[in-house]
């Protein structure tokens, strides 16, 4: 029992202490430039959580404590245990809030480079930290947008991608919000909805990638000379490019084309001499050059003795 008293008292100490340290810490936190007072209500939301949550934790303790006087050392020791865990999470909360307070003040272009960096690395995570900073500084910075819905394809979030470019849509980003609608579809499986996006972004920009995406889409559909008119398209844009020579070579063998094939193989073996695909992109032509070949039908020579015997000369 009287163990128990000690550890009560204890316990109030504690929670005496921790209540001066907030009040005391609380008022550096508030002597802010006034630009940054929203950052630090949210912090105080947290730090007043965390608070709340300590008073529960007392309360259930004590109640042990006066219901529980015969329990065991241990019991309370634990109980004892989880209170000052909570006291180090406050003091490591304050410390983190009091470094952010004296480091030097991050711009949208600091917080942008390195959601670029994150994004390379695919820390997504850390990315989508990053851009979300940005837009609290300032919500019509769409740069930020765009990269938090990169982060949501990469994630496969296609449904936060999706709300990510319809706002980008709202603002003016006809193209980008097109593409990153298609890319999000295409995720989701809805091919047609994915092609018809495309379609539209295709109108708005002469960038090669989403040509490249779209004549995918119309290979999954099957449609390969739909697919070898937007690879077309491409390669009037980068002709010398081996990605998309590669994949000329393999649409025009699919849609039995040798000699588009052929000449993308030429291409390619100038574009790209040492593609270790250029060899089996020449055998899958030989191929279809062999099947597409007429074939030459032998007739037996008609007879015009009408069924009699053969004479001897």
């Amino acid at each position: 029992m009287l163990i128990n008293i000690s550890l009560f008292f204890l316990i109030i100490s504690g929670l005496a202490a921790l209540l001066f340290l907030i009040i005391r810490k609380l008022p550096i936190l508030r002597i802010t430039n006034p630009s940054e007072v929203s950052k630090f209500e949210q912090q105080n939301v947290r730090l007043q959580l965390i608070a709340n949550r300590l008073k529960r934790q007392f309360i259930k303790i004590r109640q042990r404590l006066f219901n529980r006087s015969n329990n065991n050392f241990h019991n309370a020791v634990n109980s004892t245990k989880s209170i000052l865990h909570k006291l180090n999470e406050l003091e490591d909360f304050l410390k983190q809030a009091l470094d952010e307070k004296n480091s030097p003040q991050r711009t949208i272009a600091d917080y942008l480079a390195e959601a670029e960096i994150a994004l390379k690395k695919e820390d997504y995570e850390k990315a989508e930290k990053f851009y979300l900073e940005v837009i609290k500084l300032d919500k019509r910075q769409l740069s930020a947008y765009h990269g938090l819905g990169e982060v949501y394809l990469e994630q496969r979030d296609y449904e936060s991608a999706r709300e990510v470019y319809e706002f980008l849509l709202r603002h003016g980003r006809a193209a980008a919000s097109s593409i990153g609608m298609a890319r999000a579809a295409t995720g989701q499986g809805r091919l047609e909805e994915a092609r018809d996006e495309y379609i539209n972004a295709l109108q708005l920009t002469s960038v090669v990638q989403p040509r490249l995406e779209l004549a995918d889409i119309f290979r999954q559909l099957g449609d390969y000379n739909q697919a070898i008119k937007y690879l077309k398209e491409a390669l009037k844009i980068e002709p010398q490019n081996p990605k998309i020579l590669d994949f000329y070579i393999e649409v025009s063998i699919l849609n039995g084309q040798p000699n588009e094939a052929r000449r993308a193989l030429e291409s390619l073996k100038q574009a790209n001499p040492d593609n270790q695909k250029i060899a089996e992109f020449a055998r899958e032509i030989r191929i279809l050059e062999d099947k597409q070949k007429p074939q030459k039908v032998l007739r037996k020579k008609r007879s015009t003795n009408f069924g009699l015997p053969v004479g001897k000369k």
